[in-house]
């Protein structure tokens, strides 16, 4: 074995055993996270119990944001889980490789968080249009566009994790990708949309939670096609190197 061989060798070990100690570690914040989303979550519904006005708002923020930490955390927990580990160091990744498996996990992550905090948009919804806006509703109302605005930003690269690692995430088959992923992401924004309009016609009070359905399934779309687009090429590449 050569020297430059060897070399090659022992940087990724040692990528892989870097890989495996940030799984170790992201699954730790995972647990972490869990835990204080249990507490948030459980504090909301105890301090709220039999309130009304101000607090009741208050405590249904404090019970969703809860909610969504823990949601995050045990999708943390369970991608990063120990089990998962002798398989990442077995397949020894390369840096490039571990941003890209870690970019796809954030997209299939993040539109299902989002998707599972469209419930407080909607309650949110209603409040603003049975007692008009507040600072609170608004927010509660933002955080699933928030979390659309953001799967939007990773498929196109614009966010930090894309920016500081861009000769890592920003080749040729990633471009390819990204313009079929924002495809089919537009076409589900102007089939939501249009349904939108259509629904706002027989129900005009249904349109604000329908228009945030709308956004949310646009940018899951790009999310999801961007993410399975990216497993099918793994799938080829691993099938190819194991002929």
């Amino acid at each position: 074995m050569t020297l430059r061989e060897v070399r090659a060798v022992m940087r990724d070990q040692g990528e892989a055993k870097r890989a495996l100690n940030d799984r170790a570690r992201r699954y730790g914040w995972g647990l972490v996270l869990t835990a204080v989303g249990v507490v948030a979550c459980g504090a909301g519904f105890v301090v709220g119990d039999g309130r009304t006005g101000d607090a009741a708002t208050a405590a249904g923020v404090l019970a969703g944001i809860g909610f969504a930490i823990m949601v995050v955390g045990l999708i943390l927990a369970a991608w990063h889980h120990p089990s998962r580990s002798q398989q990442i160091g077995e397949r020894a990744q390369t840096k490039r490789d571990r941003l890209q498996a870690e970019r796809s996990r954030m997209l299939w992550t993040f539109p299902l968080i989002g998707m599972a905090l469209l419930g407080i948009a909607f309650e949110a919804a209603r409040d603003i249009q049975t007692e008009g806006p507040s600072l609170i509703g608004v927010l509660r109302l933002g955080v699933p566009v928030l979390y659309a605005w953001l799967v939007v930003l990773m498929v196109l690269g614009w966010d930090n994790y894309s920016g500081t690692n861009k000769r890592f995430l920003d080749d040729e088959l990633t471009r390819v990708f990204r313009a079929q992923a924002l495809k089919a992401g537009f076409v589900a924004l102007m089939a939501g949309i249009t349904l939108t309009l259509g629904l706002m016609i027989w129900c005009p009070e249904a349109g604000l939670t329908a228009m945030i359905v709308a956004l949310m399934a646009g940018a899951a779309t790009a999310g999801f096609r961007f993410a399975w687009l990216d497993r099918e090429a793994n799938q080829a590449d691993t099938a190819s190197d194991d002929e």
